[in-house]
């Protein structure tokens, strides 16, 4: 689990980012367990005070709300040419059944933190941020993991990074677990090149200029990211693994972000849509968006259907979309597209 918030004294969370993760098949076996970090951004208040200002408030921007293989999937295209949603969501780029790997820039006071960069980033970035409001630049780069829907876009950062007067891009940090820092830098050896060694060329490679900064591996961490007023908390997650979490003491969850692949089918290691219901139905965060969607699901169809569903069991979810913007503050939660 990651928590942001401002540096204030924490009395109620605001986001949950959640990748469900489930028990493997083979529990002796190690390499079948994955570590993760599911990613939650918070917001505080001052003890002394009743409401938050403008400058305490937290913008979210969904860059991608698909499963790994994203949305349209190759194969069904090639394959199911009768798929309701692969088809439509290739030819129309407007589409909200056309999805990237999951990814969120957070913003707040004129910072801008982004929580993974997997294969479909640059794309998902173009789409969601270019044209529009938001500075096409990125101070801090958070992995929850180091498979690939999660960083294999780690070499694009480098379009979007604030420069140095003098020494051409600034240093953009990367947050992430150690296990995760060793993951890229095996895959990712130029970005994180062994200074020390006599055998690297002279040349200067333009490639993303990055710094990674680690949490622990075990046991919740916090830590603070340098030049913005966030605080993050780290609770690292294993993939496949069983959870008993007690929440009944905890503050209330504004917004949750939480995975759905499939409309019906079972998965090891992520929530069907029904699951992830029941699972919001026991929380009961004030607002949820689902993301990790695979091509079974329909934003018209479903969603239509989650509205209906708000209204019998009071439980106020919807469906995300690459381009989602949700504004979070002290009176109110508004998202538009």
């Amino acid at each position: 689990m990651l928590v942001v918030r401002p540096r204030q004294r924490l009395h109620r969370s605001a986001v949950l980012w959640h990748d469900a993760v489930r028990r493997p098949t083979n529990l002796q076996d190690s390499n079948a367990w994955f570590q993760v970090t599911t990613t939650a951004v918070m917001r505080a208040r001052s003890s002394h005070s009743t409401s938050m200002s403008s400058k305490s408030s937290i913008d979210l921007y969904v860059l991608g709300s698909g499963p790994s293989t994203s949305v349209p999937s190759i194969r069904c295209l090639v394959t199911n040419p009768n798929c309701p949603v692969c088809p439509e969501a290739h030819a129309n780029p407007n589409s909200r059944n056309r999805r990237g790997n999951p990814s969120l820039l957070v913003k707040h006071q004129g910072f801008h933190i982004l929580i993974d960069c997997g294969k479909t980033f640059r794309e998902s970035f173009l789409r969601c941020c270019v044209p529009s409001e938001i500075p096409p630049l990125v101070d801090a780069v958070v992995l929850t993991h180091s498979h690939a829907d999660a960083c294999f876009g780690l070499d694009d950062p480098r379009d979007i990074q604030r420069r140095a007067p003098s020494s051409g891009l600034a240093v953009l940090p990367v947050h992430c677990s150690r296990q995760t820092g060793r993951d890229i830098t095996t895959q990712f050896s130029y970005l994180f090149p062994d200074h020390t060694s006599t055998k690297l060329p002279s040349t200067v490679l333009w490639t993303s200029k990055l710094q990674q900064v680690h949490f622990n591996d075990t046991g919740v961490t916090s830590f603070a990211i340098q030049g913005s007023s966030l605080t993050f908390q780290a609770l690292p997650v294993w993939h496949g693994a069983d959870y008993m979490a007690h929440l009944l003491d905890g503050p209330p969850i504004d917004v949750m972000f939480l995975d759905a692949l499939h409309v019906s089918q079972s998965h090891p290691t992520h929530m069907s849509l029904p699951e992830a219901l029941q699972c919001l139905e026991r929380i009961q965060p004030r607002k949820a968006y689902l993301v990790g969607m695979g091509h079974s699901i329909d934003y018209s169809m479903h969603q239509a259907q989650l509205v209906q569903r708000r209204a019998a069991c009071g439980i106020d979810v919807e469906l995300a979309f690459d381009g989602l913007h949700i504004h979070v503050d002290e009176r109110a939660t508004d998202a538009s597209s």
